[in-house]
């Protein structure tokens, strides 16, 4: 009668799975450190696409408008102080801007600094007011993304239409059509 033994793998069946596991990880790997990026570069996009909405709507508004961040949401809304058309006899109140959507950040990419004309404010609640006649503050947005540690800044200047994307990446991509992007000096 003969025995069984066990058998192990070969070095050679050992070395083809390593390798083949090292291909997998190459092509998989770059793909999930570039979501990172990619996400936080959404989220710049849509902070400047809100920020746009709310220098146009300072621009051209007889009221005081403010951008919002609301601290149990999570949103960034564009505010304007306003009568109600219903009960005019009323004293103005804050309305939510009906021509603009709140914001809520892509999942992954959170608020990490504000800074208004040099101050920082608490990132998770606060208000910055424009009011017709004084130009707006500075505004510095900075964007981080949870994994990988990427970071955008989104910059709405005073009398800009516009916002501008400073990355310290060390890249210079263009992140939105006719948005200009800084390359931040280290």
């Amino acid at each position: 009668m003969r025995t069984v033994h066990p058998r192990g793998f070969t070095l050679v069946e050992i070395m083809v799975v390593a390798i083949i596991l090292a291909v997998i990880g190459a092509m998989v790997l770059p793909r999930l450190v570039g979501k990172s990026s990619v996400t936080a570069q959404l989220g710049a996009e849509q902070l400047a696409s809100m920020l746009g909405t709310f220098a146009f709507r300072a621009s051209l508004a007889s009221q005081p408008v403010a951008l919002m961040r609301d601290g149990e949401l999570g949103t960034i809304e564009v505010w304007i102080l306003d009568t109600d058309p219903s009960r005019p006899e009323n004293p103005p109140d804050w309305r939510l801007d009906r021509f603009s959507r709140p914001l809520q950040l892509p999942e992954g990419v959170v608020l990490s600094e504000v800074v208004v004309n040099g101050q920082r404010l608490m990132p998770d609640a606060w208000r910055v007011v424009a009011t017709p006649g004084i130009p707006r503050p500075l505004m510095e947005f900075v964007l981080a993304s949870e994994e990988a540690g990427h970071e955008i800044t989104v910059v709405l200047e005073p009398r800009a239409p516009a916002p501008f994307f400073i990355t310290r990446s060390g890249r210079t991509t263009a992140i939105g059509p006719g948005m200009a992007v800084r390359k931040e000096d280290n």
